[in-house]
């Protein structure tokens, strides 16, 4: 599956699935109420890794 890139880093798919950027996805986890982070855990394995990071 090719990507591509657009405006504001994100990327692409053929599917036209947005991937964001790892640093995005960090501000605005950062901005979330515990109980949501909870439940997003759940979603997928790099988002649990990212939220049970200690940094």
């Amino acid at each position: 599956m090719q990507s591509q890139s657009s405006l504001g880093g994100e990327r692409r798919t053929q599917n036209n699935v947005v991937y964001l950027p790892e640093e995005l996805i960090i501000e605005i986890l950062l901005r979330l109420p515990v109980k949501s982070l909870l439940r997003f855990k759940r979603v997928c394995n790099s988002w649990l890794s990212l939220i049970s990071d200690a940094n």
